[in-house]
């Protein structure tokens, strides 16, 4: 599945992290790859980053991220809780 709305190309993964930080929900979904043509949409994922919840939307899934993407427009603003190198952080932007 290849999301261009974020500019990046997400994997599902296993096993499923989340556990070590106390999370309290797991997550299936990383990002794989960022494509240089998507590099202008995408607000500050790396290859790795573990994707949580978008705005406050789950997305355990390849599939809960699709959805939640869909329900977006172009202008809405968009907060994903990522795990990156044992930290968690926000990446905040508004979809293109």
């Amino acid at each position: 599945m290849r999301c261009g709305t974020i500019g990046v190309i997400p994997e599902t993964i296993t096993p499923r992290p989340g556990t070590a930080l106390g999370l309290g929900r797991d997550s299936d979904v990383a990002v794989a790859v960022v494509p240089a043509e998507y590099a202008g949409l995408n607000p500050g994922l790396v290859a790795g980053d573990v994707i949580y919840p978008l705005n406050t939307q789950p997305v355990a899934s390849l599939g809960e991220l699709r959805d939640a993407l869909k329900a977006k427009n172009s202008g809405d603003p968009i907060a994903l809780r990522v795990e990156r190198d044992g930290q968690l952080i926000y990446v905040i932007a508004a979809l293109e």
